[in-house]
């Protein structure tokens, strides 16, 4: 019983102090992914499904930039880079 309040004490301390040190550090990276991608809130929320099927709502740091797919160049010849089996597979010649 006494083992688990210090365990208890000993995560709220732990944790307290990660978060004093993690927040500032989320505020500097916020500030960055909002510079580089200013249009697109730097947090979004995600859900997914957590224990016994139950879904929860989790706030996470956008990290990419949303135009990225826009932005990059299309491959034309994929065939290239594929195997000859793959190339069977896939019905590329």
């Amino acid at each position: 019983m006494k083992s688990r309040r210090i365990k208890r004490l000993f995560d709220c301390i732990f944790g307290i102090i990660l978060g004093i040190i993690a927040i500032p550090i989320l505020i500097i990276t916020s500030i960055f992914v909002f510079i580089c991608s200013p249009e697109a809130s730097p947090i979004f929320r995600q859900v997914r499904v957590g224990y016994k099927g139950k879904e929860f709502a989790m706030l996470k740091l956008r990290t990419m930039d949303l135009c990225q797919y826009f932005r990059q160049k299309k491959l034309k010849d994929y065939a290239a880079f594929l195997s000859s089996s793959s190339s069977f597979c896939c019905g590329v010649r």
